[in-house]
């Protein structure tokens, strides 16, 4: 019985070890998509709270929780002050940075498949977007232009095009994995013009939401060693009690908290279907070389050595391994990648896929991982067979 011969043999093996094939890929699938889920959303979480690092946000009375919304998803909704709260606000002591922000929910925009959601800000106190653009297009920012989220399609000629008009694309924003992704932020002075040219496109506004002289939320970082209390007292003293108080920095180690124990009962679930697949691995494995103790005997009885048996059997468990590994790893990529936004949605977390470079060392890192997982299950049952004598295999396989 030559090598080629049992090499030929193998490849029949392969119909034969479908089933096995099956357990390998559903092992991958587990372990590469745990992976994902659990870097993609620690990635989501960190570059959101980094993006959102205020130590409080000045909201309406009842707007707490759309604000948390808007803090843990990007769903932003349509809540306002006046603007001479923000304009009080800034006479606070102890304070180091203050901006406020505008929202308008949802407008549907020329350029996007998708609506987009319409941000005011002030580029001259921000400190929420303009540290986190990722690509700036050498254009000066005005009531002309605009800095997108990074969902938001730049025309070739570096703009966008919102209800009919064309804006130039002043800079485009990191990806966060939420909806803030989809946002066009414009300078507070487009705000009137925006709502008029909106109008005009049948879009349907209230008549807090035409007065240009509103905000949604006031954003603040204090000066180090000044309290929290000492500034909501202030606050109370300035704009009396119609706001509420979101922290974004205790919200996202709450989110952090409770990333930790999806995760540990994650981990527990993929540890011990882990554990039952590679117990299932080992009994098919050696169910399977019971089955071929006449196929082995004669491959040694040719002149072949044991370690040479292990070897062709290891090299054939091991290109099954790398067909289930591959099936299985293709269908992590094509299942949980595209439905990551869906998976942060159904979780209520942030939610930031991996990018090209890192799917690929997570899918080479499980890829080597499985196989020396097979291999261990592998490795017993083919010393076992392959340590028999071939006349007392044969003899028994007689039997």
């Amino acid at each position: 019985m030559t090598k080629q011969y049992f090499l030929q043999k193998t490849k029949r093996n392969l119909k034969k070890n479908i089933f096995l094939i099956i357990i390998i890929m559903v092992l991958m699938l587990l372990l590469f998509g745990e992976s994902v889920i659990n870097t993609s959303m620690n990635k989501g979480v960190k570059n959101l709270e980094r993006r959102l690092g205020a130590d409080l946000m000045i909201v309406p009375k009842g707007s707490k929780e759309n604000a948390e919304n808007l803090l843990i998803e990007g769903q932003r909704s349509n809540f306002y002050f006046g603007r001479e709260v923000y304009e009080k606000l800034k006479e606070l002591e102890g304070i180091s940075e203050i901006t406020a922000q505008c929202y308008l929910k949802s407008l549907s925009a020329d350029c996007c498949s998708s609506e987009v959601e319409i941000v005011f800000f002030d580029p001259k106190t921000d400190f929420l977007v303009q540290p986190w653009i990722m690509k700036e297009y050498g254009k000066s920012l005005n009531e002309n232009s605009v800095v997108v989220g990074y969902n938001v399609a730049v025309l070739e000629d570096k703009t966008i095009e919102l209800f009919g008009e064309k804006y130039s694309v002043a800079a485009q924003m990191t990806k966060t994995g939420s909806s803030l992704d989809n946002s066009v932020y414009f300078y507070f002075d487009a705000e009137e013009k925006i709502v008029k040219k909106a109008e005009k496109k049948g879009v349907i506004f209230t008549q807090t939401q035409k007065d240009n002289d509103i905000i949604s939320t006031v954003y603040i970082n204090l000066k180090p060693g000044n309290s929290i209390s000492d500034v909501l007292k202030q606050s109370h003293l300035l704009i009396g009690d119609e706001f509420e108080v979101v922290y974004p920095k205790e919200l996202t180690a709450s989110m952090e908290n409770h990333l930790k124990d999806i995760k540990n009962i994650v981990n527990i679930l993929v540890k011990a279907t882990a554990l039952i697949l590679f117990i299932l691995l080992f009994l098919i494995i050696n169910i399977s070389m019971n089955q071929r103790k006449r196929e082995i005997a004669l491959y040694r009885i040719t002149g072949s050595s044991k370690r040479g048996a292990v070897k062709m059997l290891l090299i054939e468990f091991i290109e099954d391994s790398i067909c289930g590994v591959i099936i299985g790893g293709i269908i992590g990529i094509i299942v949980i990648i595209p439905f990551g936004s869906y998976i942060g949605r159904l979780l209520e977390m942030p939610y930031l896929g991996p990018d090209c470079m890192e799917t690929i060392s997570l899918f080479a890192l499980y890829l080597i991982i499985v196989i020396l997982i097979v291999s261990i299950a592998a490795l017993y049952p083919i010393i076992r067979i392959c340590s028999m004598q071939p006349y007392l295999a044969l003899r028994r396989e007689a039997e």
